[in-house]
């Protein structure tokens, strides 16, 4: 099936039998229409490549490094999606950054995609899966952070997903029936599969991601919400394309 020839690196030889579903105990959220991946035309801003005849362009033409946070191992079904995804993908690198600490694996993601001259860093944690045109559709809308949103591995299922009502206003967490039903704008993200612009980090102080404890030492902030107020203070914005179907692997499919 496969064999780890060092901390951190996975080399797949067959591709492993299926495990079988466990059905959800709540149906995810679905968009407004069903879709059909083959036929998918993302909107795409006018700065956006375009092709001849209205077709829509979403191949990277800059290096897209796609990096993956682990400790030690990842999810077998995360693994054949970032293999699918290389194979939609053909300018696009894969990293896996071993730790136990998932902000500097984050941080340390980041520099990796900056010696490489990377034009977009996309993030994936080791037990998301997600179909391989993730990356062309968040590509495709141009955004300087864009996230496919997920439940947390708990029930009730609760998208990790901020809003804002007032600038210094605490952020709250939406939940599903709160989503539009195409790409917003939101306060904070997750950052399990999020795409962003490299040239986003030229604007930020480091480190770009890490937590935040209260005197009690109970965790105020995760490096997801802690990045994303990074990006609202430098006036960046973050967006989440609810259209995009990712699951959050746990002892069940979040």
């Amino acid at each position: 099936m496969g064999t780890y020839n060092k901390i951190g690196e996975v080399t797949l030889t067959t591709k492993p039998p299926q495990e079988p579903e466990m059905p959800p105990a709540i149906p995810r959220p679905k968009p407004s229409k069903d879709i059909n991946y083959d036929d998918y035309k993302p909107e795409v801003s006018q700065t956006t490549s375009a092709a001849k005849s209205g077709e829509v362009i979403i191949e990277p033409t800059n290096l897209i490094l796609i990096g993956t946070t682990c400790y030690k191992t990842i999810l077998f079904r995360t693994a054949w999606s970032l293999m699918d995804t290389l194979k939609k993908y053909p300018n696009t690198e894969m990293a896996f950054q071993n730790g136990v600490f998932v902000h500097e694996n984050a941080n340390q993601l980041v520099e990796l995609a900056k010696s490489k001259g990377a034009s977009h860093l996309l993030l994936i944690e080791h037990d998301i899966v997600f179909e391989p045109d993730t990356l062309g559709r968040l590509l495709a809308h141009d955004k300087d952070v864009v996230a496919a949103p997920y439940s947390g591995r708990k029930l009730p299922r609760e998208p990790l997903v901020y809003q804002q009502n007032n600038p210094g206003e605490e952020p709250y967490m939406m939940s599903y029936d709160m989503f539009p039903t195409k790409l917003f704008k939101a306060y904070g993200v997750p950052t399990g599969c999020t795409l962003i612009k490299m040239s986003v980090f030229d604007k930020l102080t480091k480190p770009y991601f890490f937590f935040e404890y209260d005197e009690q030492g109970k965790m105020l902030m995760s490096q997801d919400i802690y990045f994303s107020r990074k990006i609202n203070k430098a006036n960046m914005e973050c967006f989440v394309d609810p259209t995009i179907q990712v699951v959050h692997v746990g002892e069940m499919d979040f």
